[in-house]
């Protein structure tokens, strides 16, 4: 134990200030340490085929901001859910929050771009129509 003390940085990292508290259903409590893009997108894949297609939102209003979905995107028409990230609203406390919002931001466009490009097109809201090519 000391030998992990002794190897530890000095500047406390992030540490959220609900841990061990329950989340409400909607919200997901991630661990800061393993926030990178290339494991959402293994996340993402395992969330696939498990069946789930829920996406990840940022802040900490319902509807939250979903990172990575595209310009026409509207969650009314998103059936699957969106789960929203523990702590990550705009208004940050320190250094540590900040990058713990700006990694979970980077985590959950990774983790929502492979759940988009798996799940159906939602209706176009466009009334412009194609012309076939």
């Amino acid at each position: 134990m000391f030998a992990l003390a002794a190897c530890s940085s000095p500047e406390p990292g992030y540490v959220s200030p609900n841990a061990g508290e329950p989340l409400a259903p909607h919200m997901i409590r991630l661990d800061p340490d393993a926030l990178n893009p290339a494991q959402a997108r293994k996340d993402a894949q395992l969330a696939l085929y498990r069946g789930d297609r829920h996406l990840l939102g940022t802040g900490e209003m319902n509807p939250a901001s979903v990172p990575g979905a595209p310009d026409n995107w509207r969650e009314a028409e998103w059936r699957f859910g969106v789960r929203t990230i523990e702590d990550t609203r705009d208004a940050t406390r320190d250094s540590a929050h900040s990058e713990f919002r700006d990694e979970a931001v980077r985590y959950a466009t990774a983790y929502n771009r492979v759940i988009f490009e798996a799940s159906p097109t939602p209706p176009q809201t466009s009334s412009h129509l194609r012309s076939p090519g």
